[in-house]
């Protein structure tokens, strides 16, 4: 027979009620309910209000322990209530040990019975985990069983809790930044085999939440970007878009370095006052020995360009820009007398040059070895009947296509192609384009024939005089 209730009767009994209710029950299953007819072994419920259990201290310190059926203590929550003001940590015991608390100030260590909260901040709150072996290491593991793609497997989220709204991620929302672990599967991870992304979200001030950075699940890092590809071949390690982005380097002296995108890539090196620190170096090696590489090319601070030498010879600048209706290399120099262009040999002998004002100088000879050449063949047309169709000029070129405006004395190449054609490369080029032009090796070689021609009736008409003349 189950008792079923205690009334005022039964005062003496230390139980006390001051209602006609049932107070307590305990039924056959030996089963105890306060305040509720009980389904488990000790189960309470308040009248009105929050149902309390209080464990008060009289000597030594209160817990609630979790016992196997010998008896033996295997889990235990207890307070020993030696703290300042009656209080102390809160710490959970297993058989082996204590493996976690709460401390006076809210802090929680897992495996540690000292929370390091007083470097980092002692108004903080602090979750610490710690292995407790030199062998181990402290770990948190977020997890999820799941088989779709892009389904959080885990996040961490940052809330500012005076913001104003608490679902939204727009700009009044309380989640500030977050950051968010994804499956990535492409079959339902029938193969048990997902992988998985890592993503970085902020939220700018009056703005809304907003992935800013992903690792993908091969490592390769996007910024800004959540697709990691490249359209033009190359497998991308890190990604940036953005219309303008930049990667800066700070240095000492206030100096920064950049390379950024903004309509074009930018090289940028700026901000110190010591010149030499804006420079631009580029260096290679073949081998893998730190800091080993030897310079190749240098732009310095002023626009000089090196390259194979770390001196300045003279003074200019080298720059590849568009002249007249094709980009080619230029140089310009600031004395006309300076070399724009100049070769040396092995011996460091100036073989070649070509000057500011255009003079120009070569040590060598026009490449002819007949060892180099195939399909030799005589000129059998008369050269001389072309030559007597040449018709030299003087003339300047046009100062708005980019040259200077002295006067020169030569030919006209659509000219010399009306009479030699274009297919023996006397003359070359296509009229209208401005890209015509004449061999003057090939003007000369028609030259010296039809001087031999013109020597050819020269002996000619001697021999007739002489006959004449009876010799």
């Amino acid at each position: 027979m189950a008792l079923t209730k205690i009334s005022r009767s039964l005062l003496d009994t230390g139980i006390s009620d001051s209602s006609d209710a049932t107070a307590i029950t305990i039924n056959s299953s030996e089963q105890v309910g306060i305040g509720v007819s009980p389904s488990a072994t000790l189960q309470l419920k308040a009248a009105s209000g929050n149902t309390g259990l209080y464990l008060q201290d009289a000597a030594g310190s209160p817990n609630i322990s979790w016992l196997d059926a010998g008896g033996t203590v295997q889990w235990q929550v207890y307070s020993t209530m030696g703290g300042a003001n009656g209080l102390d940590p809160l710490v959970i015991y297993s058989s082996a040990g204590e493996v976690a608390r709460i401390d006076t100030s809210g802090n929680i260590g897992i495996g540690t019975t000292t929370i390091s909260s007083g470097t980092l901040g002692t108004s903080n709150k602090f979750l610490e985990v710690a292995a407790g072996t030199a062998s181990g290491s402290g770990t948190l593991v977020l997890s999820r069983n799941t088989s779709t793609n892009n389904d959080e497997v885990g996040g961490i989220r940052y809330v500012n809790a005076n913001n104003a709204d608490d679902d939204g991620l727009d700009a009044d929302g309380k989640m500030v930044a977050a950051i968010s672990a994804r499956a990535v599967t492409s079959d339902s991870n029938a193969g048990d085999d997902s992988g998985g992304v890592l993503t970085f979200s902020t939220k700018p001030e009056a703005g809304s939440f907003t992935e800013r950075m992903r690792i993908d699940s091969s490592g390769n890092v996007g910024i800004g970007a959540t697709s990691l590809t490249s359209s033009i071949g190359w497998t991308p390690k890190l990604v940036l878009d953005a219309t303008s982005a930049a990667v800066v380097f700070k240095g000492i002296n206030s100096q920064e370095n950049a390379v950024g995108i903004s309509n074009g890539l930018y090289l940028d090196s700026m901000g110190s006052t010591t010149g030499s620190y804006n420079n631009f170096y580029f260096r290679n090696t073949s081998t893998n020995s730190s800091f080993s590489a030897s310079e190749r090319m240098r732009v310095d601070a002023s626009g000089y360009l090196y390259v194979g030498t770390i001196s300045r010879i003279a003074s200019g600048t080298v720059n590849v820009e568009n002249v007249g209706v094709a980009n080619c290399f230029t140089a310009q120099v600031s004395n006309n007398a300076y070399y724009n262009f100049a070769g040396n040999n092995s011996s460091g002998t100036t073989t070649f040059y070509v000057q500011g004002d255009g003079d120009y100088y070569f040590a060598g000879t026009s490449q002819s070895d007949r060892d180099l050449k195939e399909n030799i063949q005589p000129i059998n047309e008369s050269s001389l009947a072309k030559v007597k169709l040449l018709q030299p000029k003087t003339f300047n070129f046009k100062e708005s296509e980019g040259y200077a405006t002295n006067t020169k004395t030569g030919f006209i190449a659509q000219e010399v192609a009306e009479i030699f054609g274009t297919e023996t490369g006397v003359a070359s080029g296509t009229d209208g384009k401005k890209d015509m032009g004449i061999d003057t090796t090939g003007i000369v070689a028609h030259l010296t024939k039809a001087i031999q021609e013109q020597q050819e009736q020269i002996e000619a008409l001697q021999s007739e005089i002489n006959t004449l003349k009876g010799e």
